[in-house]
């Protein structure tokens, strides 16, 4: 991963969960379309939530380990 990339995570990481789940979205609305075309917005939010679960899980493991 690009040092941007990963400034941009932080710096993601740093985002309310409000904010996080608008910037995923437009993140994902911004990809190439793919073979099977572009996502619905059910689809983006189904994506978001799951994104949005694993980060929780990983923001608690890392709160368990301090």
């Amino acid at each position: 991963m690009s040092t941007a990339a990963g400034d941009l995570l932080r710096t993601f990481e740093n985002l309310g969960p409000d904010d996080q789940y608008e910037v995923a979205a437009a993140i994902l609305r911004r990809l190439p379309e793919l073979e099977y075309g572009p996502f619905t917005d059910e689809e983006l939010s189904a994506i978001a939530e799951e994104t949005f679960i694993e980060l929780d899980r990983e923001e608690a493991k890392r709160g368990s380990e301090v």
